[in-house]
């Protein structure tokens, strides 16, 4: 299986969340469904303080905690790709998954109850 994933390079990012928006975009969610968030990291004590972006998302994991936990199976892990996806029709909005993922990444649609 080919895994596909999502290339990030602190490095470069201002945090502009033009990552976020895009999400947004493609995936036709909205203003309040964000799926790719970008977080601001501090290091250090003032006055040596260091500043860093991080646009997070769905890690895509290898053995997704959410999928084993959904009640109604409407996660599912594409076995060509490896992305993992919410079929929102199945979704019975339980929020297993939620409290299952350790990186804190479905996202919940309280308009539509669905994630």
């Amino acid at each position: 299986m080919e895994q596909i994933y999502f290339y990030f390079n602190s490095r470069y990012c201002i945090n502009c969340n033009s990552c976020r928006v895009s999400c947004q975009t493609n995936n036709n969610t909205g203003f309040e469904i964000n799926r790719r968030e970008v977080v601001v990291h501090y290091k250090g004590v003032f006055p040596d303080v260091e500043r860093y972006s991080l646009s997070v998302a769905c890690n895509h994991c290898e053995n997704p905690a959410c999928i084993k936990v959904c009640a109604k199976k409407a996660i599912i892990k594409n076995s060509n790709n490896g992305i993992v996806t919410v079929n929102e029709q199945d979704c019975i909005y339980c929020k297993r998954c939620v409290a299952a993922c350790p990186y804190g990444t479905p996202q919940k649609d309280e308009i539509k109850k669905k994630l």
